[in-house]
């Protein structure tokens, strides 16, 4: 059965929870990007929970360039007036978020990271497939500059604290079936989902051609809620799977759905 559950009210609180972090950032932190807002997450919320089975990707942050400085609010139109907080709006906010991938998105970077192991699952973050999936940040929905990896641990502290609580809490809400992470190892540690299993290696690419081979791994988590969520973890470069060609982002796709299908 298609599930079919918007959680519209739970996504409305985590929106202003995430608004309070910006304002808080705009107070302390000068590497918060401004203009800008928190991107709770990246995609179409409804066609996600309308979605026969729902999978996310998880990176660290969103990048500064999803506010381009000659056009900041270009990705995202319908909230280009949300510059001082007083004037937000959560629901033209949440319709910001939903229609990410249908303004435009910032394509160099999920198209070269995740998107070809969503179509080898049979998801996409575009619309046109029977899958949507969206794509989250498990340190903070600000976006910085210098990007994550250039910001010393004092600045990435009160960030990270509060944001990790709330992609968490997010999780929860928006409760998916598969989970995608490429984050530097440092990371996983960050997930407080309790492993039903040990991780084990289910996709590895040769490394005679690079300087050693290329492991993925997957493992049952649970959410707080019990819903069990299948994990996978694959290493990030400079983008979440940076040194895997599309080919092969796109047979770790299939070989993801064959775990999932048991």
């Amino acid at each position: 059965m298609v599930n079919t559950d918007y959680p519209y009210e739970d996504l409305k609180r985590l929106a202003k929870q995430a608004w309070d972090l910006h304002a808080e950032a705009k107070l302390f932190s000068p590497c918060l990007v401004q203009p800008s807002m928190p991107i709770l997450y990246f995609g179409d919320a409804i066609a996600y929970h309308g979605s026969q089975f729902k999978v996310i990707t998880v990176g660290l942050n969103p990048s500064y360039s999803e506010f381009p400085s000659q056009s900041p609010f270009l990705r995202f139109p319908d909230a280009k007036h949300f510059d001082l907080e007083e004037s937000i709006d959560i629901e033209i906010y949440l319709t910001s978020l939903n229609n990410y991938f249908n303004k435009s998105p910032y394509r160099s970077w999920f198209d070269s990271s995740f998107e070809e192991i969503l179509r080898g699952i049979g998801a996409s973050y575009y619309s046109g497939r029977s899958l949507t999936a969206l794509h989250t940040d498990i340190c903070t929905p600000l976006a910085t500059k210098p990007t994550w990896s250039g910001l010393t641990k004092t600045e990435r502290a009160p960030m990270e604290f509060n944001g990790k609580k709330l992609w968490h809490n997010l999780m929860e809400t928006i409760s998916p079936d598969i989970a995608i992470v490429s984050v530097a190892h440092y990371y996983l540690d960050s997930i407080g989902f309790p492993e039903e299993e040990k991780s084990r290696i289910i996709f590895t690419i040769d490394g005679s051609n690079r300087k050693r081979a290329y492991n993925v791994h997957a493992a049952w988590r649970r959410l707080k809620s019990g819903k069990r969520v299948l994990f996978i973890f694959g290493m990030a470069a400079q983008k979440p799977f940076g040194t895997v060609s599309a080919r092969d982002k796109y047979a770790i796709g299939e070989k993801i759905m064959e775990i999932y299908n048991g």
